[in-house]
């Protein structure tokens, strides 16, 4: 039985048993992963990062290659799309990949490249397979991995990646600011005397500032 096989196999058995979370299939598909392109790590859980926390980093002899989120089966992926978390990762990551397990969507620089889907749910929640699903999913994987970091081309190219950083920094501030979490506030602080120090050591901090401050962030458009 081959991996690909071994994988459907599992996903079916965990959905039949009615006990299965998102979670339950993680380990499942990580070896999925790893078992299309020699060296590829897929690691489940990573360290969070500025625009959140997707469920798995996959790196090549510790390079990173991209992204993967993943949704419990059956989950409308449509809707998720909608999401506020979605929306960041599409802006901050440039090679991602959303899944319920048996639909797989690529997104490279925010625009949905691909989309197969590998099985339908029918009766008991027996899975039919597609005929092609595992070459569909073997191409996907390996040009998700051969997918090259985005270089800069033009001025209008430059000027919208530093927009969507900009507009996610901004979302992260806000964020941060409406927990009002002590810890929080106080890296900010950390943070503005090491600006001060390194490259503007005349910058005064003054109430004239913060309200300056304010007044970006309030009337800011989120898109």
């Amino acid at each position: 039985m081959s991996v690909f096989d071994e994988y459907i196999s599992k996903v079916e058995t965990d959905l039949r048993g009615g006990k299965a979370t998102e979670h339950t299939y993680r380990g499942t598909l990580e070896i999925l992963m790893e078992s299309f392109e020699r060296g590829i790590e897929a690691s489940n859980d990573p360290k969070h990062i500025e625009c959140g926390a997707p469920d798995f980093i996959v790196e090549k002899r510790k390079v990173p290659l991209g992204y993967v989120e993943t949704k419990d089966v059956g989950i409308g992926l449509d809707k998720i799309e909608k999401t506020d978390q979605l929306k960041r990762y599409l802006k901050a990551l440039n090679n991602l990949i959303l899944t319920d397990y048996l639909e797989f969507r690529w997104y490279v620089n925010g625009e949905k490249k691909r989309t197969i889907r590998l099985a339908e749910i029918g009766k008991n929640n027996r899975l039919t397979l597609d005929s092609n699903a595992e070459a569909n999913l073997t191409q996907l994987f390996k040009d998700f991995y051969a997918e090259q970091t985005p270089i800069v081309q033009t001025a209008k190219e430059l000027a919208t990646r530093l927009a969507n950083v900009t507009h996610h920094i901004r979302d992260i501030i806000v964020e941060a600011l409406k927990l009002g979490d002590p810890s929080v506030q106080s890296n900010f602080q950390k943070r503005y005397e090491a600006f001060k120090e390194l490259l503007l050591p005349a910058l005064k901090e003054t109430i004239r500032l913060m309200k300056e401050i304010d007044k970006v962030i309030v009337k800011w458009p989120m898109e």
